[in-house]
This record gives C-alpha cells, sequence and structure tokens, in this order.
C-alpha cells in the first residue's frame, strides 16, 4: 500500500537519478510526464492520510475524555463513601457518648438513692462515692475505646477507597500513556529536492 513517504521517496530517487544539465551543475533533466505523475499521486494521497490523522486524533481525544470521566465518577463515588462513613461514624460516636451519659445519669442516680438511704451511715456513704466514680470511669472507659474502635474502623474504610482510587487513577494514567504513544502520527518536513 502506497503512502506519503514512500511516494517522497520516490520523487527524491526520481531528482537524483536524472541526468545533470550541461550548463550547469545544479540542473538536471527530468522527464515531466514522470514527474507530474508522481506529483499528482501525491496529491491524491495527501487527503487520505490526514482524513486518516483526524480519525486518529479524534478516537484519541474520545478515549481521552472517557477516562477522564471515569475518574471523576469514581472521585464523586469515594467522597460520596467517605462522607457517607464520617455520617456513620459520627452518629455511632453521638450514639455511643449518649449511652454513656444515660448509663452515668443511671448510675449517678442510683448511688444518690442508696447514699440517702444510707446517709446516717458515713462509711456506707463513702463506699457508694467510690463505687459510682470506678462505675464512672469504666463508662468513660468503654466510651473511649467504642469510639477509637469507630475511628480505625472509618480509617479503615477510607484506607480501602484511597488505594481502589488510586488503582483506577493508575489506569487512567497508562490509558493516557498508551494514547501518546504509537498512535500519534507524526508528519515530517521532506527534505529539499537533491538533498539525501
Amino acid at each position: 500500500m502506497a503512502d506519503v513517504q514512500s511516494s517522497l521517496d520516490e520523487l527524491v530517487d526520481l531528482v537524483e537519478d536524472a541526468k545533470q544539465s550541461f550548463l550547469s551543475s545544479s540542473m538536471c533533466k527530468i522527464d515531466r510526464r514522470e514527474l507530474l505523475g508522481a506529483l499528482e499521486f501525491l496529491r491524491e494521497l495527501l487527503p487520505a492520510e490526514l482524513v486518516e490523522a483526524r480519525g486518529l486524533l479524534a478516537e484519541r481525544q474520545h478515549l481521552l475524555e472517557s477516562g477522564q470521566a471515569q475518574a471523576a465518577e469514581v472521585v464523586a463515588r469515594a467522597r460520596a463513601e467517605a462522607d457517607h462513613i464520617r455520617t456513620q461514624a459520627t452518629e455511632e460516636a453521638r450514639r455511643t457518648a449518649e449511652q454513656g451519659r444515660r448509663e452515668a445519669d443511671r448510675v449517678l442516680a442510683a448511688a444518690q438513692d442508696e447514699r440517702e438511704l444510707l446517709v446516717r451511715a458515713e462509711y456506707v456513704l463513702i463506699e457508694a462515692d467510690r463505687r459510682a466514680e470506678r462505675v464512672l470511669e469504666g463508662v468513660r472507659e468503654e466510651s473511649r475505646r467504642t469510639r477509637a474502635e469507630i475511628e480505625d474502623w472509618a480509617d479503615g474504610r477510607l484506607a480501602q477507597f484511597e488505594m481502589a482510587l488510586n488503582r483506577t487513577l493508575d489506569q487512567v494514567r497508562r490509558g493516557r500513556e498508551r494514547l501518546r504513544g504509537p498512535s500519534e502520527v507524526v508528519l515530517d518536513d521532506p527534505a529539499p529536492y537533491g538533498v539525501t
């Protein structure tokens, strides 16, 4: 299949193989019909080459836009999931804190009731206060532990989404690099006639 480059090579060969003129070393004799035929053939080839190049550029642009749209969709999904996880973690922390407050209120109420019953016995009163403080500390510790577990869980989920997003972005980059590779059409400037 003939292409523009091989046609240009034939024209260069035609000029190089031409007989030198007697009048000047830079002039030569070339068969006019042969030269015009080669130039006409080249003229017919150029539009097809340009159409093919435009098609390749349009396909490259389409693939690039498609990759960017997919990347934007993945980022949007990851953000939505991260917001959802953050909302869940916040709600869970709020519920845990509320349960801790209710438990603390219940323990305090129980301690106060017991204290009122044993108000005359100083030893019993002191023991009840100590017991209430231990329970409160246990509730606080449980609340801290639960919150830490929730934060660890949320961090793990976010790390998973970050890895998935990085893999997707790597795939998009590789796709873009493939598109920039051999599919780009480069039309070299031909050498002037008579120059090898």
